[in-house]
């Protein structure tokens, strides 16, 4: 698929076309600006607005699909009549019309190893004491290597190393994961992504009712959105948007 500009006359009318609209929306970088530091990127009296008035329809449910962790979503954004996935799909808060809906932990129960976790925990923190400003951000099944705020030259060679230890960690565990993002490495479960996420929220409901999706993200994580609506084809009037970069599927 060629990406485009997206069409917003065309956007409209499917949308007020629509009686079954979805929303997957990514938080940082799409609908929060990226910050120096991640914990200061918390949501806007615009934005809480903006999620307010679009869940009021009854036609819509809105999912915020985000790298966060479910403690960060649930305190700044779990009072809204929205759904939530926290840390690329291994929780899930559904829409509860009682307002009433529990975290739902997708990786408990799987058995899978979480051994890698000490081990990357290591790499990155080494990494940290090598890189002036560099974090890492510890969540419950996910760690992230924060270096947005160091200087490239020193990044550069200490990403090499990095990337030898992270190479044979990954050959060594079979559940483990390592995804570049924006200025930073996320080590994570392999298997569960926001795509995952997105096939588990529409098997919630009938597809063949749905008439409206619109999917917005920023990243690479973002992309496995992009690709798990791709292959739906029940679903119509499908919008991905990548913001600020075309990608292979979206717009």
């Amino acid at each position: 698929m060629t990406p485009n500009k997206l069409d917003l006359v065309k956007l409209q009318n499917a949308y007020n076309r629509a009686s079954t609209r979805m929303f997957f929306l990514d938080y940082d970088g799409t609908l929060s600006p990226i910050h120096r530091k991640p914990e200061d990127a918390v949501p806007s009296n615009e934005l809480i607005k903006l999620l307010s008035s679009l869940s009021a329809d009854p036609h819509n449910s809105i999912y915020l699909i985000s790298g966060r962790d479910r403690k960060f979503l649930q305190s700044w954004l779990g009072d809204l009549h929205i759904g939530l996935s926290a840390e690329h799909g291994a929780f899930l808060k559904l829409i509860d019309q009682n307002d009433g809906a529990e975290w739902h932990d997708v990786i408990l129960g799987k058995q899978m190893d979480l051994h890698w976790k000490d081990d990357v925990l290591r790499a990155f923190t080494q990494f940290c004491n090598d890189v002036p400003n560099a974090q890492v951000e510890t969540k419950e099944y996910a760690i992230t290597l924060h270096f947005r705020n160091c200087e490239k030259v020193v990044v550069t060679p200490n990403k090499r190393v990095l990337q030898a230890q992270i190479s044979k960690l990954t050959a060594r565990y079979d559940t483990l994961d390592v995804r570049k993002g924006k200025k930073s490495i996320e080590a994570r479960v392999k298997g569960i992504t926001k795509g995952y996420i997105i096939k588990e929220i529409l098997n919630t409901c009938e597809r063949d009712e749905v008439d409206f999706v619109m999917c917005i993200g920023d990243d690479v994580t973002d992309e496995d959105m992009f690709v798990a609506l791709a292959h739906e084809p029940q679903l119509r009037n499908v919008f991905t948007c990548a913001v600020g970069k075309k990608t292979k599927l979206g717009f």
